[in-house]
């Protein structure tokens, strides 16, 4: 068309995107409030929304991931209710079509690749959970991928007297519970901390059989006599966890008979220390500090104060290398020759490390009736698990006397052997002396691997 033809035609608008005029009688490509030119559609600088139909800048489309050659415009990613994003990758989907996977679990949507890396399907109620927050687990005991409800279903299916507890059905066996509200040979709870503590091992067997006798040798019954009981544990590989009723020290020597417990569960092929899997967890009664100086609602940061104040013993002294389950100072994976001590404690990190209800740190504040010290190996040498008691105790005795902050990074390892000396803790005294912790190398030697 002539220039001077052009010139008599009338401009109706201007094109959105190139900003040429569009004369009276050309093809409008109607977009938002605004219109697009013959040439940008020709140049393929815009495409049509299959949704709303209107045109747009391709910069305003996404690809609908599982339709193939279809685009969607961002306000109709805003307001159509039949487009969802993947919650892991983000990728735009038609809920309609096949590769939009609702997660019940979620209650959301993943798309065919995100379902594929992430996720798992339970074998019984075919729904999809993710891989990464432990709401489906392998069990051995059935060999399948199950969903925490379907193992439940199948567990309580079994015989009423199954012995190996669902690691969520709570500190049960059979009629008997274990709470941390039960008392233990009448232990004044505000004189002595009461400790339920958690022993992983693993290696012989996820069987009934062999939790019974190793119960029975510990308490005299195959039950474990109320004062403990045998659980599954996801996080071991073919093994058993023991949690032990709440109790103090002296009712603990009393009543546990350790030493034979451990023999009965080495001889039936398990370990605890070597395998690398298993940790030694330390539950403590939040209500043993509550009628000292220390200020309940300073607690826990006066209590994690001191523990990272004597983090460079306490590290070799939990014989761990691997913090994978107990991580310190917000690193999962550290080394322990990194890891130094706090002379100057970080406040902020406190109140971080209090607010974040990880239970997956050295100290755990998840619980409200408990705190747990899950920073130490397992093992199935009765004397070092004796000498973790020891710590613990006079731990939490040396936190529950510290009126504040500053005198809580005024105790040191001197002061933990002159207590252990007081008392007679000679497992405790002999446990540092073998790894070479002293008060002038508090590092201690490198980590002992025959422990078992």
């Amino acid at each position: 068309m002539s220039t001077e033809k052009q010139e008599e035609r009338r401009v109706i608008c201007t094109c959105e995107w190139c900003g040429g005029d569009i004369f009276e009688g050309e093809e409008l490509f109607e977009g938002n409030d605004c219109f697009f030119c013959q040439d940008c559609a020709d140049n393929g600088d815009i495409a049509q929304c299959d949704y709303c139909d209107r045109w747009h800048h391709f910069e305003e489309l996404s690809e609908v991931a599982n339709r193939s050659g279809c685009y969607v415009c961002n306000d109709c990613i805003a307001c159509d209710g039949d487009i969802v994003a993947c919650v892991d990758c983000g990728a735009v989907l038609d809920r309609n079509y096949d590769g939009a996977n609702y997660i019940e679990s979620l209650d959301d949507y993943v798309c065919d690749e995100c379902l594929q890396e992430n996720y798992r399907q339970c074998e019984d109620c075919g729904e999809w959970f993710s891989d990464s927050n432990g709401d489906i687990q392998y069990i051995n005991r059935y060999d399948a991928w199950l969903c925490e409800a379907c193992y439940e279903s199948r567990y309580n299916e079994e015989e009423e007297n199954t012995v190996i507890q669902s690691y969520h059905a709570g500190r049960c066996c059979g009629s008997n519970t274990l709470t941390y509200g039960m008392v233990f040979g009448n232990q004044n709870r505000s004189a002595n901390p009461t400790f339920g503590m958690e022993l992983e091992i693993d290696g012989g067997g996820e069987t009934d059989e062999h939790a019974q006798e190793i119960m029975a040798a510990a308490t005299g019954d195959e039950f474990g006599n109320d004062l403990m009981i045998s659980m599954h544990d996801g996080s071991l590989d073919n093994g058993i966890e023991f949690p032990f009723a709440p109790m103090s020290y002296d009712f603990f020597k009393k009543n546990i008979d350790l030493e034979n417990m451990c023999k009965k569960a080495l001889s039936l092929g398990y370990t605890s220390h070597n395998p690398g899997t298993c940790g030694l967890h330390m539950h403590v009664d939040r209500r043993y500090f509550e009628d000292g100086p220390c200020n309940s609602q300073d607690l826990e940061t006066i209590l994690l104060a001191m523990f990272l104040e004597n983090i460079d013993w306490i590290v070799p002294f939990s014989r761990r290398k691997d913090f994978s389950y107990c991580y310190i100072n917000g690193h999962r994976h550290d080394d322990a020759s990194k890891i130094t001590p706090h002379k100057q404690v970080d406040k902020v990190w406190l109140e971080d490390a209090k607010e974040k209800g990880d239970r997956y740190i050295a100290v755990n504040f998840c619980r409200d009736n408990t705190i747990e010290i899950r920073i130490f190996r397992g093992t199935l040498k009765a004397s070092t698990i004796i000498a973790t008691w020891q710590f613990c105790q006079m731990f939490c005795e040396f936190v529950k006397n510290c009126p504040d902050l500053d005198s809580a990074v005024e105790v040191h390892f001197e002061d933990f052997t002159a207590k252990a000396e007081e008392r007679g803790y000679h497992e405790f005294l002999t446990y540092c002396n073998a790894r070479g912790i002293t008060p002038e190398n508090r590092r201690g030697n490198s980590i002992i691997s025959d422990e078992e």
